[in-house]
């Protein structure tokens, strides 16, 4: 069993897996785009990324987790909880886990 790498990603925000475009919305499979330090091998250095697809997410455990990697999620991107609030959402309302086919 593989040790995953840990990183954090901070003024975070949920986005759709680019390959899933063309899948019915409850299929997408979510990306986390954010700024992420402490990774080992991609380190934004204070500049925005995108993870791959996330295979577990909850922001109420404060974590996410793509293929290789488990993100701490630290605060989210302020103007992205606001569209969110507009929209009667919450960070919480994207919790999951992806079930490949």
């Amino acid at each position: 069993m593989s040790r995953k790498a840990h990183a954090r990603i901070d003024n975070w925000a949920i986005g759709t897996y680019w390959k899933d475009a063309y899948k019915a919305p409850e299929q997408r499979r979510i990306v986390l785009q954010g700024t992420i330090s402490r990774h080992p091998v991609e380190d934004s250095n204070g500049e925005g990324a995108v993870t791959s697809a996330v295979l577990w997410y909850s922001s109420e455990a404060g974590f996410a987790e793509t293929q290789n990697t488990l993100y701490v999620l630290g605060t989210p991107d302020p103007e992205w909880v606001e569209w969110l609030q507009k929209e009667g959402l919450t960070p919480d309302s994207f919790n999951r886990t992806y079930q490949p086919n």
